[in-house]
């Protein structure tokens, strides 16, 4: 039996899917969004684990290759049946977009944005960091952008619990690179800021 591809997959990972299932791979044209709608509401009609939900802190629950760790991570599977629409789509890859779904035959683009899966890696290769994705993503996992990510306690000293923000939340992205003035300033960043810093904020 084949399996049908939507969206911009390329060719060499489509080539993988097939070797690692053993078929063939057919590319299906026209808009993928049908594709994956229906799929959604077959899936959550006949099985209960559509979806999931995880417990706990999102800190640490990656493993290498940005993939859940089972042994941190507590999933609890569920389907909503009768209760699923409507609901949001966030498809994230070269950008990103959010899609309302109102019934199988039913939804509407609300929004999008050009920042996304590309703009990660974009940057990365203009720094000259990592030629492998892969590498990309493990680094991020290993990094730390408190250096020079600006958070809410570095703001305000604390959690700011009157909105619900823990003092590690992050509240600006390169936060604390927009003071830097003097040349030497530069020089001593560039010794204290590591690859995996920079890539865990993007």
């Amino acid at each position: 039996m084949p399996i049908l591809s939507t969206g911009g997959y390329n060719d060499r990972f489509l080539t993988f899917v097939s070797h690692v299932f053993n078929t063939q791979v057919v590319k299906v044209r026209g808009d993928y969004l049908n594709f994956v709608v229906k799929a959604i509401d077959y899936l959550n009609k006949h099985t209960n684990d559509c979806f999931f939900v995880t417990h706990g802190s999102s800190r640490d629950h990656l493993a290498e290759c940005g993939k859940l760790d089972p042994h941190k991570v507590k999933q609890h599977f569920f389907s909503l049946k009768d209760e699923l629409y409507p609901y949001l789509i966030v498809n994230l890859r070269s950008g990103a977009t959010f899609t309302r779904i109102d019934s199988p035959t039913s939804f509407t683009r609300i929004c999008g944005t050009s920042i996304g899966g590309s703009l990660f890696w974009g940057v990365l290769r203009l720094l000259n960091y990592f030629n492998d994705p892969t590498e990309a993503v493990q680094s991020a996992a290993a990094g730390d952008s408190s250096k020079v990510d600006l958070s809410v306690g570095d703001i305000y000293g604390g959690d700011y619990s009157g909105i619900g923000l823990s003092s590690n939340f992050i509240a600006s992205s390169f936060g604390k690179l927009k003071d830097l003035e003097q040349p030497e300033d530069f020089k001593n960043i560039h010794k204290q800021v590591r690859d995996s810093y920079i890539t865990k904020l993007l």
